[in-house]
């Protein structure tokens, strides 16, 4: 039950219409917040277009509340899904050794250190460096700086 709650897509993968591979589940994994920013800044965005010209909101103030709502909300999502973000990017790097070559742990049919598997490490260690360190990195500056303007 915890796999659904931290949108763990291997719960939900369609083996029985589409061939499905632990690949599909990383890179499907990752783009988790990307798919909830695209489908949030849709929605959201008709929202707001229909407020401004049913509520007579001016375009700067709906701008300002639009750029707000979209920016906490992917956050939110982020946060919630962060642990399950950590461990995908981090088992990309756990390899074990078989009688017929090294592969990777949570994926047996890519073979460690070959073109998957180098691809997969790239991906993993862009996102370690920019979501997974940058978004508590980014979190601690904006309370430090709310604090400090008051």
């Amino acid at each position: 039950a915890l796999t659904i709650v931290n949108f763990d897509v291997d719960f939900i993968s369609p083996d029985c219409w589409l061939s499905w591979s632990p690949l599909h589940s990383f890179y499907l994994q990752l783009s988790l917040p990307l798919i909830f920013l695209t489908y949030h800044t849709v929605t959201y965005g008709i929202q707001m277009i229909w407020r401004m010209s049913r509520h007579g909101l001016s375009l700067d103030e709906a701008l300002l509340k639009f750029k707000t709502s979209i920016f906490v909300m992917c956050i939110s999502f982020t946060i919630v899904v962060y642990p399950t973000l950590c461990l995908r990017c981090f088992e990309v790097f756990r390899c074990s050794e078989q009688p017929d070559g090294i592969f990777m742990i949570f994926a047996p049919t890519v073979r460690c250190w070959g073109p998957e598997h180098i691809g997969m490490m790239s991906v993993a260690g862009v996102y370690i460096c920019t979501v997974l360190l940058g978004l508590p990195c980014f979190l601690f500056y904006s309370v430090t700086r709310a604090r400090r303007l008051g």
